[in-house]
């Protein structure tokens, strides 16, 4: 008998673990009046540069993820002009900066395909890209992807 062959999970247990976090603040976003206005089309921002973050600031789930400072320790930072919500990654002991998709594979630890799959708005075929639906539809694909159950 052959023995059964293991399923290959995306990422490492320490981007999964990112991915998992983030899906969960999707979904308390998705239920929060109050919360970031989501947009799948866009990294988000303040409405103007010199306003600060409030419940009137759009985003995606990378933009919520800069917003909510949750993987700053992690490495994850806003752009330096105030205002934007494009992600800058810089993992520790380095001095190189990513940005947008290639910020999201390295702060997840996954690759850009899979970085663009599950945070590009042309890899879904929703009706509208915004609002709690398109919030809960990224992060049901974040969950599914942890699980191992799509790729791009």
């Amino acid at each position: 008998m052959k023995p059964k062959s293991k399923v290959q999970l995306p990422s490492t247990a320490v981007g999964r673990r990112r991915l998992l976090k983030l899906a969960g603040m999707l979904e308390a976003d998705a239920k929060n009046k109050n919360g970031i206005k989501f947009d799948l089309s866009l990294w988000g921002g303040a409405h103007r540069p010199d306003e600060p973050m409030s419940c009137a600031t759009i985003g995606c789930a990378m933009g919520l993820a800069v917003a909510s400072g949750a993987f700053a320790k992690d490495g994850l930072q806003p752009p330096d002009s105030g205002g934007r919500l494009a992600p800058v990654f810089r993992s520790k002991g380095s001095q190189d900066r990513l940005y947008h998709f290639d910020a999201a594979a390295g702060l997840f630890q996954i690759e850009r395909q899979e970085a663009k799959f599950l945070f590009g708005y042309n890899h879904y075929s929703l009706p509208r890209s915004v609002g709690a639906h398109a919030e809960r539809a990224v992060a049901k694909r974040i969950r599914q992807f942890v699980a191992g159950k799509v790729a791009p």
